[in-house]
């Protein structure tokens, strides 16, 4: 995307959470600017229907606001923005239609007043140009209109001052907050190049097997007597059973080999201080079991290192692109954090529904405020990176839906159902 398309939600979604704080005091302000210069005006106030009406509308235009920038509606669009917009600028037309030929002074007109305190917030959602172009057609309408009533207003003062003196907050407003909005764009952008490595391809799996090129050796698991037996094809993504329960980690099988098999064996050793010809048997058993393990965890999937049992018919998952993929992980290990989460209440499954891929986690908990404040931050990262998030709260259960585009990230052609 383009610099001038970018804002700075996309490229900071969890700042979009403290923008909001401003978002709600700009919408409150402007609602409470507005009731107290209604009340201090009311002598000029000639049709009280329309400035009923206007003020209407600016209780719409800041109520719109606020929802439209919480983390769970991310991220705050363009329509959003030309909502809020037009229905300031209606309550701007009909208080001038309230005040038409009884209008004392334009300074104290509250409708422009309350479009410029809600203009001065657009920095942090949208893109300067577009604060600045709704910010010259809103100044230019409250213009024209305080022009049109110059003759009932000051005889020896130009209804071009006039216009200008009443449309300035508005534009002013639209000034800074698009240059605020241009600079903390070229910052994030600055930062993001300082700190983000060179990109991989989506679906690529390095690990040692490419490496070294080693023989296809399928085993994963350790019996009891320590030999390794299985087929390597079961941490892959051909998983068709049980949805994915997640877990507190999944370690590769060659660190809980090194743990439970070779840790011993050496400890042991060391503590004989000899080696006998059984010893370099055994060590030698170990050696290829612990390479068989390396090759094997080489090969599994980003998701079933995330999750023991995820499910995945398509093998699908390789599709998502690394974002798409922190994104999923992020939830899932906060998930983990939270101590009445346990294995049997978290599921992941990636599959086609509907006619998209999408990944699914599944929580089995109650709704309750914590729970969802807590996963507004991830909310709001996942509606900027997913083609759509959707946030359900069934009975006794917590279910995101985050769709990706499959298309969009090529990769290995995914396994065909059986």
């Amino acid at each position: 995307m383009r610099l001038p398309h970018l804002t700075a939600q996309q490229l900071d979604p969890i700042g979009g959470l403290t923008a909001r704080a401003f978002a709600i005091a700009s919408a409150v302000g402007a609602i409470a600017t507005s009731v107290v210069v209604i009340l201090a005006t009311s002598p000029q106030i000639a049709r009280p229907w329309f400035d009923l009406a206007a003020f209407g509308f600016i209780v719409l235009a800041g109520v719109h606001y606020i929802r439209a920038t919480s983390p769970f509606r991310a991220p705050f669009r363009r329509a959003d923005h030309a909502i809020v917009c037009l229905l300031a600028l209606a309550a701007v037309v009909l208080a001038a239609v309230a005040q038409w030929g009884s209008n004392a002074a334009v300074r104290d007109d509250w409708a422009p007043l309350a479009l410029a305190i809600l203009t001065f917030t657009f920095g942090s959602w949208r893109p300067a140009w577009e604060i600045i172009t709704c910010a010259a057609v809103g100044s230019v309408v409250v213009g024209v209109l305080a022009g049109l009533q110059a003759a009932g207003l000051t005889p020896n003062t130009p209804a071009v001052v006039i216009g200008i003196v009443a449309a300035s907050p508005v534009l002013a407003s639209g000034m800074a907050a698009g240059t605020f909005s241009h600079s903390l764009v070229r910052s994030l952008l600055r930062w993001r190049a300082s700190v983000t490595p060179e990109p991989t391809t989506a679906g690529t799996e390095p690990g040692p097997a490419a490496a070294v090129g080693s023989p296809d050796v399928t085993g994963d698991n350790i019996n009891a007597g320590g030999s390794v037996s299985g087929s390597g094809d079961s941490v892959n993504s051909d998983n068709r059973g049980m949805p994915g329960r997640g877990t507190i980690a999944v370690p590769a099988r060659h660190l809980e080999h090194l743990e439970s098999q070779v840790l011993p064996f050496l400890h042991g050793a060391i503590s004989r201080g000899t080696l006998s010809e059984d010893d370099a048997g055994r060590a030698r058993e170990l050696s290829q079991q612990l390479r068989t393990l390396m090759v094997n965890d080489s090969r599994r999937t980003w998701l079933a290192q995330l999750v023991r049992e995820p499910t995945d018919p398509l093998g699908i998952a390789v599709l998502m692109t690394t974002d798409e993929r922190s994104v999923v992980q992020a939830i899932v290990e906060h998930l983990r954090s939270v101590e009445e989460y346990n294995d049997a209440t978290i599921s992941v499954s990636v599959d086609i529904g509907d006619g998209q891929p999408s990944c699914v986690i599944i929580v089995d908990c109650e709704s309750s405020a914590p729970l969802r404040l807590a996963l507004a931050p991830y909310i709001a990262v996942a509606r900027t990176v997913f083609r759509a998030v959707e946030w359900n709260l069934p009975e006794g259960s917590l279910e995101i839906v985050l769709t990706f585009d499959a298309i969009r990230n090529p990769s290995p052609t995914p396994a065909k159902r059986g």
